[in-house]
């Protein structure tokens, strides 16, 4: 689901969608993610875990749970994070 940006945040890399309407892993309702803002991880530990060390993070309206802007579009997770399912 494209993201649909109200007011974009802005960092050196690209832009960031202030919401994302998409189905929740949690609830399994179609909600809004808003978001809530940036986790950073050290450099060793991003590498690790094939993260950037920025992450942009998203709260569920419906249900509160958290998760990251990878979750809720795919398209721009990093290669090791992307899913092979067919949809």
């Amino acid at each position: 689901m494209p993201a649909r940006a109200k007011k974009p945040v802005y960092n050196t890399e690209r832009t960031i969608p202030m919401t994302y309407l998409a189905p929740c892993p949690s609830c399994q309702q179609e909600a809004f993610f808003k978001y809530i803002g940036m986790q950073h991880w050290p450099e060793a530990t991003a590498s690790a875990m094939g993260f950037d060390t920025s992450v942009a993070l998203y709260e569920c309206t419906n249900c509160t749970t958290c998760v990251t802007e990878y979750s809720l579009n795919p398209a721009i997770a990093p290669a090791g994070l992307q899913s092979d399912k067919k949809k």
